[in-house]
């Protein structure tokens, strides 16, 4: 388990090889050397996932104690305010999230969870946790970062999945968002596609809490936030490229893309076509 803290100097080390934050959270790869860890207790809620191999490990959280072998898609959760440490046999490979209350309590929204209900877990396993952790490792590790929108999608979805397994029960039953909600939504997206957008604006600009926004969007349009957003990128690119005027790189910027291969790869996955054959 590895929350990614400066270890003291008799410490062995943690090897940070990549690293993200998002609005309320962060994650983080980290290759941690054999030995005992104790990092600093911290207000924030930890998780720290196992993606490399098998290790064996002693970990103990807020007095528990448990050995055995780590191993991929084990994960450890340390609440708010609680000691953790662990020693490992061999050098782990371990992704590490920290959560801020703020982004906790959002998340916890209607389940009857809040970020103090959170109890220690070592060793713990859930297929959803899992999945989020290999989809956020993927975009620690993309050449060029995905939207803003995209992350923070991810983190809210491992905080709520975190907050309903304490609350023992599944996320409450959402409606779509209503036709006049949507319209401000849409519009705003398609008045702002050169920009960063954060789910925390379009939950905001919908009139609902962002844990719920995410579920509601996606009901009243059948895809997430961050694949709309995507596509209506792509689409607006393809008519400015159309209407002539202008270079690749300018379409690609004035429609949010870091650089005209990014523009290039997402339009050929959506449309089929490349920038180059709309303009040739």
């Amino acid at each position: 388990m590895a929350d990614g803290s400066f270890p003291k100097p008799d410490q062995p080390l943690a090897h940070r090889l990549a690293h993200r934050a998002w609005d309320g959270f962060e994650v983080a790869l980290n290759r941690t050397d054999a030995g005992k860890h104790t990092p600093t207790i911290s207000p924030l809620v930890r998780m720290a996932l196992h993606v490399g191999p098998a290790v064996r490990a002693d970990c103990c959280v807020d007095d528990v104690s448990r050995s055995g072998w780590q191993s991929p898609g084990d994960y450890d959760l340390v609440p708010p305010g609680v000691q953790g440490q662990w020693e490992d046999a061999t050098e782990a490979l371990v992704m590490s999230f920290r959560f801020s209350p703020e982004l906790m309590a959002r998340a916890a929204e209607g389940l009857d969870a809040r970020p103090g209900a959170l109890t220690p877990q070592m060793r713990a396993r859930d297929p959803q946790v899992e999945l989020i952790g290999q989809a956020l490792r993927a975009e620690l590790e993309a050449a060029h970062a995905a939207p803003r929108l995209y992350g923070e999608s991810l983190g809210l979805a491992l905080a709520a999945r975190l907050a309903a397994r304490a609350a023992h029960r599944p996320p409450p039953r959402l409606s779509a968002l209503t036709p006049r909600q949507l319209r401000a939504v849409t519009e705003r997206i398609e008045a702002h596609l050169d920009e960063d957008l954060s789910l925390t604006e379009l939950a905001a600009t919908a009139g609902v809490s962002v844990s719920h926004f995410t579920v509601m969007f996606r009901r009243a349009v059948g895809q997430s936030a961050h694949r709309y957003l995507m596509e209506r990128r792509v689409l607006r690119a393809q008519a400015l490229l159309a209407r002539g005027g202008r270079t690749i790189a300018q379409a690609a910027g004035e429609t949010g893309f870091a650089h005209q291969s990014h523009l290039a790869r997402c339009m050929r996955r959506m449309l089929g076509v490349t920038p180059a054959q709309l303009t040739g």
